[in-house]
């Protein structure tokens, strides 16, 4: 999480190149070992990880609310995140359905964040 020290703008183009990565690598493997989303490559966890963190501060609370709630999403897969792994080919299957799930995982994490903080003001 040192990427988060160089501010948001940085920390999303951080973001944006691991999944370029992910999305390249996870492909690259799942082509050469013939075999759907291998488990041992969670490249494509990490980039979802981090979307779940734009623009959370980073303290101990948030990061494993952060962490607690992408988990929750990337097992559930609520829609549409099963239909992509399942739509898209290759490393951006494996990949796109982890950052739709970093979405939902910071959508969630903001409301929460939103609501403590009107709490606190009130």
């Amino acid at each position: 999480m040192a990427l988060k020290q160089l501010g948001e703008p940085l920390y999303v183009f951080g973001c944006l190149a691991m999944a370029a990565v992910s999305v390249v690598s996870s492909g690259f493997v799942e082509g050469r070992l013939q075999e759907k989303d291998p488990p041992f490559v969670v490249i494509d966890e990490v980039a979802g990880f981090l979307v779940s963190m734009i623009l959370v501060p980073l303290s101990l609370v948030p990061l494993v609310a952060a962490c607690a709630f992408f988990r929750l999403f990337d097992i559930v897969k609520p829609p549409p995140i099963k239909k992509l792994e399942q739509l898209c080919p290759g490393g951006w299957g494996i990949t796109l359905d982890d950052l739709v799930a970093g979405l939902y995982a910071n959508l969630a994490l903001q409301s929460i964040l939103y609501l403590v903080t009107l709490c606190r003001h009130s």
